[in-house]
C-alpha cells in the first residue's frame, strides 16, 4: 500500500474507534445491524437483481424474435368470452344418446349396476345450452362404485356430479347403494358443420 492509503486507513480506524468507545452497546448493536445489512445488500441482493436484469434482456431478445408472435395485436392476446368458450366446448345435444349408452357401457367395465335413471332435459336460462338432470341409483362393492366415477368423471368433461350419497346395503352384503345426480351438458343449437 502507498503511505496516503495507509495514513487514511489510520484516521478511519481511530474515528471507528473514538465513535464505539463513545456509544453503549445498544448503538453498538444498531450499527452492527446496519453493517450487517449493507453487507447482505452487497453480496446477495445487487447480483441477483442484475442476474435478473440479464435474463429479462435475454427474454426480450427470444420474444422478438419469434416474428412478432406475442405482440399485442396477436389475436391470441386478445380476452375471449369464457361463456362462449364452455359453449363451444360442449358436445352438440344430437350426442347425448351415445353418452347415456357409454355411461352405461362404463357402469358394466366397472362391475357396478346402474338400477334406476330418472332424467329430465332442461334448457339453462339465457344460453344455448340444454342440461340433461339425472338422478341415478348404483349398486356395487365400493371400490368399483370409487373407479365408476374417477372413470365417468374423466370420460365425461361435460358432466357433472351435484348430489352423492352412500348407504350400505341392510341384507348384511359388502355391496352399497349410490344416490347420483348427475348433469351433463350440451349446445342446444350446434353451429352447422363447416
Amino acid at each position: 500500500m502507498n503511505a496516503g492509503a495507509i495514513r487514511k486507513w489510520r484516521i478511519a480506524r481511530w474515528y471507528l474507534g473514538y465513535a464505539a468507545n463513545q456509544v453503549n452497546w445498544q448503538g453498538n448493536v444498531t450499527v452492527a445491524l446496519l453493517v450487517l445489512w449493507v453487507a447482505l445488500v452487497c453480496t446477495i441482493d445487487l447480483p441477483l437483481q442484475s442476474e435478473t436484469q440479464r435474463i429479462a434482456i435475454q427474454l426480450g431478445k427470444i420474444g422478438a424474435g419469434e416474428s412478432g408472435r406475442f405482440s399485442r395485436e396477436s389475436p391470441l392476446r386478445r380476452p375471449q368470452d369464457p361463456t362462449l368458450e364452455f359453449i363451444d366446448s360442449l358436445p352438440s345435444n344430437t350426442r347425448y344418446l351415445e353418452q347415456l349408452l357409454a355411461l352405461n357401457q362404463l357402469a358394466d367395465k366397472c362391475d357396478v349396476i346402474i338400477t334406476s335413471v330418472h332424467y329430465r332435459y332442461e334448457q339453462v336460462s339465457g344460453l344455448p345450452i340444454t342440461r340433461v338432470a339425472m338422478a341415478m341409483e348404483v349398486r356395487g362393492d365400493e371400490k368399483p362404485q370409487h373407479a365408476f366415477l374417477q372413470r365417468t368423471l374423466n370420460a365425461f368433461p361435460n358432466l357433472a356430479i351435484s348430489r352423492l350419497a352412500y348407504t350400505r346395503d341392510t341384507d348384511g352384503a359388502s355391496t352399497y347403494k349410490q344416490k347420483l345426480d348427475v348433469d351433463l351438458y350440451f349446445q342446444a343449437h350446434p353451429k352447422a358443420a363447416k
